[in-house]
């Protein structure tokens, strides 16, 4: 889903990282562009309105940009991808240039030909090759790569530190299990009336969370044996869940009523002190002060709970990637772009301390942790450029620091999946609306519906 943001992750490095060189194989329709000739690219990624800070931040880049190539006009939108919108754009060829999409798309785009090879261009800036390749593993086909990661994020969970504080808990120990983390809801609903967690059921946020807390509590939503993929959806993990969401909301309440929340209202709601916990990364930090105005000294965030004794989580992150009907002068001056705004302050120390002390004044965190887009070496590197700028409390964001350390990294469904979440939003919805909801019935449908849906994605 839609976790990444901008920022610059340098605070934690994970174990993910090695060498890989640059792919090399030419693409597009012309190996010969005229880098001087006028080319407007579109271009997603900037923030909305609302964030006003990085909205303004990522403008200004687009400035510099167009002075340091004159000859390139980026236009940008504030508008989210989403397949389903998409699909009419890519059909009608008015698709920006340049899309930023969530780790569950690439493969499809990349099948559906919408999607256009980089190799060349990204081999021609030649400064690629310390890039983290768990990063690349969905942006690639047949050795070809066709997109950059904009970051790589694990799940974890962010909590109020103020509500633990009045409901008798303590802040810098924050649940570890889900078992604690409904126990700690049920504390902060009867201390203090808030509802203790926020769950996401719609636009597919709901099949999104079940899968994190699935794969946490030591299972997956969906197999694959080669190139035949199954759907494991009716398993004790994602039943044992469902039946934790109920209790919550029946048993406990200390959920609350409002359960038909997508992403941004989950993050809303918590910034304002309506929710005590919700499923989040720590780049939902500038969000939470830039667009929802959240007070930085309420925010805490750990890694994901577990069951089971799992030790896992649910990786994700965003691509950048240029459509595949971009000309050849588009894809060039896109793959620019693409470094400039999203490469270059995370592998040059230079840049990357600039863009620190301008996020810095801006009031836009720095130093928040995510996953390593590069190899150690580099990733100190970068650590220590942008130190002197962190404005962000670490010790609130250590739980997570550490905990992720502990923990193995699951990707996301690799077939269909935000049909499969958006299938799952009715079987959550169901859990926390109906007491007496079944959820074996439900399960063993949505395991039936799923299966369905990888079929037809062939």
């Amino acid at each position: 889903m839609r976790n990444g943001r901008r920022g610059l992750a340098a605070l934690v490095a994970v174990g993910l990282v090695a060498t890989i060189a640059a792919c090399s194989s030419g693409g597009g329709d012309d190996d010969t562009v005229d880098t001087s000739a006028p080319v407007t690219i579109k271009v997603q990624g900037l923030p909305v309105a609302t964030d006003k800070a990085n909205r303004a931040a990522f403008q200004k880049n687009v400035e510099q940009f167009e002075a340091d190539n004159p000859n390139i006009t980026v236009k940008a939108t504030d508008e989210i991808y989403s397949s389903a919108a998409f699909t009419t754009q890519f059909a009608g060829g008015t698709a920006p240039t340049v899309i930023v999409v969530p780790f569950t798309e690439p493969a499809a785009l990349i099948a559906r030909e919408q999607v256009a090879d980089i190799s060349k261009e990204i081999a021609d800036i030649g400064e690629l090759d310390s890039l983290n390749p768990a990063a690349l593993g969905v942006l690639k086909a047949d050795d070809k790569l066709y997109g950059v990661p904009q970051n790589v994020y694990a799940l974890g969970l962010v909590y109020n530190r103020e509500l633990f504080t009045k409901a008798g808990l303590d802040p810098d120990k924050p649940p570890a299990t889900w078992d604690e983390v409904r126990a700690d809801a049920k504390a902060i609903k009867e201390k203090t009336g808030v509802a203790g967690f926020g769950s996401m059921t719609s636009n597919g946020t709901g099949g999104w969370q079940l899968t994190a807390q699935t794969v946490s509590s030591g299972d997956v939503i969906q197999k694959a044996d080669g190139d035949k993929f199954t759907s494991t959806i009716d398993n004790p993990a994602t039943r044992s869940i469902l039946q934790w969401q109920h209790d919550l909301r029946f048993t406990d309440d200390s959920i609350g009523t409002n359960v038909l929340r997508e992403q941004p209202d989950a993050e809303k709601a918590f910034a304002s002190g309506q929710v005590g916990m919700i499923i989040a990364t720590p780049s939902y930090y500038n969000r939470y002060i830039g667009q929802y105005a959240g007070k930085p000294a309420d925010f805490g965030v750990t890694s994901m709970p577990q069951a089971n004794d799992a030790n896992k989580a649910l990786i994700g992150g965003t691509a950048v990637m240029v459509t595949s009907t971009a000309s050849a002068a588009e894809r060039a001056a896109a793959v620019k772009w693409i470094y400039y705004e999203y490469v270059r302050p995370q592998l040059d120390t230079t840049a990357a301390a600039n863009q620190a002390k301008a996020n810095n004044a801006d009031g836009i965190g720095v130093g928040v942790p995510l996953l390593p887009l590069f190899d150690d070496e580099t990733q100190a590197k970068i650590s220590a450029a942008i130190k002197p700028y962190v404005n962000i409390d670490l010790d609130h964001f250590a739980p997570y620091i550490d905990g992720v350390k502990k923990l193995t990294f699951v990707p996301e469904p690799s077939v269909a999946t935000q049909q499969i979440y958006k299938s799952l939003d009715t079987v959550v919805q169901q859990v926390l609306t109906k007491p007496d909801a079944d959820i074996d019935a439900l399960l063993q449908k949505a395991d039936k519906q799923a299966q369905s849906l990888i079929d037809q994605a062939g």
